[in-house]
């Protein structure tokens, strides 16, 4: 019986950490500024919180606001491209 409570205690440690976590990360996106560090931050938080060794992140084009990537309205176009294996960075909003 006590293994079962040590485990429910280590899953709710974990889960606060994480929550913590993501009222911080949360935070922070609201006082970024620059869309190119915003992607960034969600893509490379993303990544850490999966303990993922990729990650990408698609934009839907809008409107005119996006008409200099001569794409079609609704089209998704890669922001972010993370690959730490590869030592890959790429940020296509740049």
């Amino acid at each position: 019986m006590t293994g079962l409570c040590s485990d429910s205690r280590d899953e709710l440690q974990r889960s606060n950490a994480l929550m913590r976590e993501l009222l911080a990360f949360g935070a922070s996106l609201s006082a970024e500024q620059d869309l190119t560090h915003l992607v960034e931050k969600i893509v490379f938080t993303a990544k850490a919180l999966c303990h993922a060794d990729a990650g990408i992140l698609y934009l839907q084009s809008t409107g005119p606001d996006l008409s200099s990537l001569e794409q079609p309205v609704g089209q998704l176009n890669c922001a972010v491209l993370q690959i730490d294996s590869l030592q890959l960075n790429l940020n296509l909003l740049q």
